[in-house]
């Protein structure tokens, strides 16, 4: 059965969980055997080169601090990004960004697509990112494109990952490592990786090409003793009693050990 399409919700995305969180869970999991395992064969079933697949989160609202972690720790908490209801993400090309559409045109609404979709335990998808579209009509989901929404969906249904793992139009889906600054992400290119922190990379992204699923996105992370990521470039870190380390990334109020 083809899912449905659940209406835009921000307080359904405000319940995703952070970057940082989100990427544990994926590793914690074993995600990454599902990628490269039914996730692929589903991919291959219905040749969607349209599409690709994503690790998605919600996002966080306040850029990194030179002067280190907040005393209070709550106030890290409330840095994260809490969208209203006129907020959207939307992507332009390698940067996405949270927009109020109240301030958009009329003009622009009427191109606004969403380009990235999240699943909900009720079997229905939900859009989280959005894009101004040249043919809005084009970009619009298809029975077949629902088919393949379901196949995915039944791959992931049950999976502690579920909640966490994407689909997104690939011609919108920025390829390259991501670097997030508060509400703004910027993707750049793979050939810049090696001037980001940090000595371990994460897959975010990938992208169905040559009949298999190939990475599109990474992030780069610095993996402590006891923590797991003292950094993560652009991106959150948990800071508590057992991570101990500062690097210039704006903290939660967790630490997420491996």
């Amino acid at each position: 059965m083809a899912p449905t399409l659940a209406p835009y919700s921000a307080a359904y995305i405000n319940t995703l969980p952070i970057q940082v969180a989100a990427l544990v869970a994926f590793e914690q999991h074993n995600a990454s055997e599902a990628v490269y395992g039914p996730l692929q064969d589903v991919f291959a079933k219905h040749s969607a080169t349209k599409f690709g697949l994503r690790v998605i989160h919600k996002l966080v609202a306040t850029s990194p601090s030179p002067e280190g972690p907040p005393a209070d720790q709550k106030a890290a908490t409330a840095a994260e990004q809490v969208l209203k209801d006129s907020d959207r993400i939307i992507r332009s090309n390698n940067v996405a960004l949270v927009v109020d559409i109240n301030a958009l045109s009329q003009e622009a609404l009427d191109k606004l697509v969403p380009i990235t979709w999240g699943f909900k335990d009720d079997s229905s998808i939900f859009p989280l990112e959005f894009a101004l579209s040249a043919d809005p009509a084009k970009d619009q989901l298809t029975s077949a494109d629902l088919a393949f929404f379901a196949d995915v969906q039944s791959v992931l249904a049950g999976k502690p990952y579920a909640s966490i793992v994407g689909i997104s139009l690939v011609a919108y889906q920025a390829v390259g490592v991501k670097v997030t600054r508060g509400p703004v992400s910027v993707t750049l290119p793979f050939e810049l990786v090696d001037l980001f922190e940090g000595d371990t990379r994460r897959e975010t992204a990938w992208g169905f090409v040559d009949g298999e699923l190939q990475v599109q996105g990474l992030i780069c992370v610095t993996r402590g003793a006891q923590s797991y990521a003292t950094s993560v470039y652009g991106g959150y870190y948990g800071y508590g009693d057992r991570c101990n380390s500062w690097r210039n990334i704006y903290v939660t109020d967790q630490c997420y050990p491996l």
